[in-house]
C-alpha cells in the first residue's frame, strides 16, 4: 500500500514537472517569438523615423524653393527726374498690427499657460488653461477667411489682366479681419509659449513658438497682394511656412 502511494506520488510529481517545466524546444520557440517581436518593433521604429526624416526634408525643400523664388523676383522701382530709386519693401506688413496686440494678448496667453500648469499639476489634471487658450483662437473662421481672400485676389488678378476692375473693398475688409484674427492668435500662443518656457517645459514651448509663427505667416500671406508689387520681403517665406507647418505637427 505504502509503495503504491509512493509510486503514485512520484508519477504525479513527474507529471506536474512535465507540464510546468518547458522543454528545450519550447524555449527555442519562445526565444524565436521574442526575437521576432523585437525585430518587428525595431523595423517599425525605423520606418516611423524614416518618414519623419522625409517629411522634414521635404518641408525644408519647400521653404528653400519658396524663399528662392521670392528672392529672384524683381523689386518695384520708382523713377523720378534724373534719378531711379529702388523702393525697399518692409520685412513684414503685419508688424504694426503685431506690435499693437502683443502686449495685451501675450499677457493673456501667459496667464492661460500658468493656469494650465497649476491646474494640471495641482488640480487633478485640469485642462482649464488650454480651454481658455482655445477661446482666443478662431482657427476655422480664420481658415475660411484666408481661403476666401486668396481666391478673391486670384480672381481679381485674372480680371486685371483682362483690363477689368482689380480692387475690391469687400475683399480688403475681410483680409483686414483675417489679419486681426491671426495676430491675436499668434500673440496669445506666444505668451503661452513663454509661460511654458518659464516652467522648464522646453519641448512644448518650442512647439507653441512654431504655432505662433504659423499664425504670423497666415497674417502675412493674407495681408500681402499676389503680385510682387506691395509684397513684403518675407512674403515667400511666410507662404512656405503656411504650406509646410501643418505637415510638421
Amino acid at each position: 500500500m505504502f509503495i503504491s502511494w509512493w509510486v503514485a506520488a512520484r508519477m504525479a510529481a513527474a507529471g506536474l514537472n512535465f507540464r510546468t517545466t518547458p522543454s528545450s524546444k519550447d524555449e527555442d520557440a519562445t526565444n524565436c517569438a521574442l526575437a521576432a517581436r523585437v525585430a518587428a518593433g525595431r523595423r517599425e521604429r525605423r520606418s516611423n523615423y524614416s518618414w519623419q526624416v522625409v517629411i522634414h526634408r521635404r518641408s525644408m525643400t519647400i521653404l528653400f524653393i519658396t524663399t528662392l523664388i521670392g528672392s529672384n523676383m524683381p523689386t518695384t522701382t520708382t523713377t523720378t527726374t534724373n534719378t531711379t530709386n529702388t523702393a525697399a519693401p518692409p520685412w513684414l506688413l503685419v508688424a504694426p498690427e503685431l506690435k499693437k496686440d502683443v502686449v495685451f494678448f501675450a499677457t493673456i496667453g501667459m496667464l492661460c499657460g500658468f493656469i494650465q500648469f497649476f491646474g494640471y499639476n495641482y488640480a487633478k489634471k485640469s485642462e482649464f488653461g488650454s480651454e481658455l487658450l482655445q477661446e482666443h483662437i478662431a482657427f476655422h473662421s480664420l481658415m475660411l477667411m484666408t481661403m476666401f481672400v486668396l481666391l478673391g485676389r486670384g480672381i481679381q488678378l485674372w480680371r486685371s489682366k483682362r483690363g477689368q476692375q482689380r480692387n475690391s473693398p469687400f475683399i480688403d475688409h475681410v483680409a483686414a479681419r483675417a489679419v486681426a484674427f491671426a495676430s491675436v492668435a499668434a500673440c496669445v500662443i506666444f505668451g503661452f509659449a513663454i509661460s511654458a518656457g518659464l516652467v522648464n517645459a522646453i519641448g512644448p514651448a518650442i512647439k507653441f513658438v512654431q504655432a505662433a509663427l504659423f499664425f504670423v505667416a497666415i497674417a502675412e500671406a493674407v495681408a500681402s497682394p499676389l503680385t510682387r508689387e506691395g509684397q513684403s520681403r518675407l512674403y515667400w517665406l511666410a507662404l512656405g511656412m503656411v504650406i509646410v507647418t501643418p505637415s510638421s505637427f
